[in-house]
C-alpha cells in the first residue's frame, strides 16, 4: 500500500477505534463531518473531521480550533475498485483492519423509558413567544454566501449533522448569529433541530430558537421539535403551532438527558454504518476475486 494512503487509513482506523471506546469517556462522538476547509479529493480520499462535544448538547457547529477536533481520512466517498480499468491498481483498506474496528463497536447506553400514565398538558411555541419565554429569529433572504466573512450554518448542514459549510457576511442587515445553547432548526422538510455548541452565523432557512434558560431546557426543546418533524408525515412543520409540554425545568432536563442519549445512539449508528459498508464491500470483493479466503470447513455447519 502506498505510504500516503496507508498513513491516512491508519489515522481513520485510530479515530474509528476511538469512536467505539467513547461510551466511557466524558465526550461522545456526534458526527463524521466533511471538512469545508479541505473540499478537494486527493487520491480518491474524502477528508472528514471527528467532532466531539458535551453529551446532550448536540454538536453544531464545530470549528477547526475546537478542542477534540482532529482531521481523519477515509475512502468512503469514492467508489471502490480493486482494479481500475484504465489505470494502476488502487489499494483499499485491509479487511482485517476493518474487521478489527467493527469488532470494537460498542452501542452507547440506551435510556430506560417507562410508560406514562397520560399525555402532558401542553402550550404552543407561539404562546411561549407571546409570553416572552422564547424568541424565534431568522436571517433575511438577502444574506448570501460569500467568499469572505464568517462560517455560516445552512439547513442542509443541520440535516446532515455536519459543520457549517458556507461563508456569509455577518454585517448583512438582519443577519442572525446563533449563540451557544440556542436551538437551530432546519425549516422545511424534513424538520431537524440541534442545540448549538458555539456561536455561528445562520443562513436563510434556519430558524434560531432562543429560550429563557430558567424556563426552557434547550435539549428538551430540540427533541420536541424533532418529534414534531417525525410525526409531520412529510409536511412542513409550523413551529409556532408545535406543542411544548408544560413541565418544570427539572422534568425537562430529565427528558432532555434521555433525548441526548438517543441522539448519541443515532450518531454512533451513522458512524458504524460507514465502517460496516466498507467491511462488507472489502469482504465481498476479496471473496469474489480470491484475495480473501474463507476458513476451511466454514460451509460444513449443520451437516
Amino acid at each position: 500500500m502506498p505510504n500516503g494512503i496507508h498513513s491516512e487509513f491508519r489515522m481513520f482506523r485510530t479515530a474509528g477505534m476511538a469512536v467505539w471506546r467513547s461510551a466511557n469517556r466524558p465526550r461522545v462522538l456526534h458526527a463524521l463531518t466533511r471538512s469545508r476547509s479541505i473540499g478537494r479529493r486527493e487520491n480518491n480520499v474524502n477528508r472528514y473531521r471527528l467532532c466531539w462535544a458535551k453529551p446532550g448538547l448536540g454538536a453544531l457547529p464545530w470549528s477547526p480550533g475546537q478542542v477534540g477536533v482532529r482531521e481523519v481520512a477515509d475512502a468512503a466517498g469514492a467508489r471502490t475498485e480493486l482494479t481500475a480499468p484504465d489505470g494502476p491498481r488502487r489499494e483499499v483498506p485491509a479487511y482485517g483492519e476493518l474487521r478489527e474496528i467493527t469488532s470494537a463497536f460498542r452501542t452507547p447506553d440506551l435510556p430506560e423509558l417507562e410508560p406514562g400514565e397520560s399525555p402532558w398538558p401542553t402550550v404552543t411555541l407561539g404562546e411561549l413567544v407571546d409570553a416572552g419565554a422564547l424568541a424565534m429569529l431568522e436571517s433575511p433572504p438577502t444574506l448570501m454566501s460569500t467568499d469572505a466573512g464568517s462560517d455560516m450554518l445552512t439547513a442542509k448542514d443541520i440535516r446532515l449533522g455536519r459543520a457549517s459549510s458556507k461563508i456569509g457576511d455577518p454585517r448583512t442587515p438582519g443577519a442572525v448569529t446563533a449563540q451557544q445553547g440556542d436551538v437551530v432548526v432546519a425549516v422545511g422538510v424534513p424538520t431537524m433541530a440541534r442545540v448549538c455548541a458555539a456561536e455561528v452565523l445562520v443562513a436563510p432557512g434556519v430558524m434560531v430558537l432562543r429560550g429563557n434558560p430558567t424556563v426552557i431546557d434547550a435539549v428538551f426543546l430540540s427533541g420536541v421539535i424533532r418529534a414534531a418533524g417525525e410525526s409531520a408525515a412529510g409536511k412542513q412543520v409550523d413551529l409556532f403551532a408545535v406543542n411544548f409540554p408544560r413541565l418544570p425545568l427539572g422534568g425537562q432536563r430529565d427528558a432532555g438527558a434521555a433525548i441526548g442519549r438517543l441522539m448519541d445512539i443515532e450518531s454512533a449508528w451513522r458512524a458504524q454504518r460507514l465502517v460496516v459498508e466498507r467491511l462488507v464491500g472489502a469482504g465481498l470483493a476479496g471473496l469474489a476475486t480470491g484475495t480473501l479466503r474463507a476458513q476451511p470447513g466454514a460451509g460444513d455447519v449443520g451437516e
